[in-house]
């Protein structure tokens, strides 16, 4: 075998082990900006808006954590948002009102609110949210995820183009 042959092998492994080792970092980068981000069990903690006799403050604004801002307002609100305590959720506009393009709370004068009050005041908030480098539109979704797949496809034709090159070199195969 000769030397360039060797050089070319190598070569060829190395472009094999780089680019493998990368497909995963490119797939991962691409979910970041493609897919949504579900957040499970944030805690509110309302006790600033409770009154001296048990009941809920009901002018008291809160923030969740992750509210939408800039262009997240319009473009890519919350979505899928629910509120309960550890043993029931709660209704939305009867116990409480959201603003899913601003994230706001506001807790209504209610009998399941006002019983919560009295037993704990630890409130959990479930949804879906948009990070701030979300593509918010289909076509730029699927194109990047698409990228992964053609990544490999290119690393496996230079694969293939380099064993060719080396067989065809050493004449396992015709000219």
């Amino acid at each position: 075998m000769e030397k360039s042959s060797i050089t070319m092998i190598i070569g060829a492994f190395l472009a094999l082990i780089v680019g493998i080792s990368l497909i995963g970092v490119v797939a991962e980068e691409g979910n970041e900006v493609t897919n949504t981000i579900t957040i499970t069990d944030e805690t509110v903690d309302f006790t600033t808006a409770v009154l001296a006799v048990a009941e809920i403050n009901t002018t008291k604004e809160f923030t969740i954590t992750n509210a939408p801002d800039g262009w997240r307002v319009t473009g890519c609100p919350i979505t899928s948002f629910v509120l309960g305590n550890a043993s029931e959720d709660y209704t939305l506009l009867a116990d409480y009102t959201f603003t899913a393009s601003t994230g706001v709370i506001t807790f209504n004068n209610s009998a399941n609110i006002n019983a919560s009050v009295l037993t704990t005041n630890e409130t959990l908030i479930d949804y879906v949210y948009c990070d701030s480098e979300y593509l918010t539109a289909g076509w730029n979704r699927t194109i990047i995820d698409l990228v992964p797949g053609f990544f490999a496809l290119a690393l496996m034709g230079v694969g293939i183009g380099l064993f060719y090159g080396v067989m065809r070199k050493e004449g396992i195969i015709g000219a």
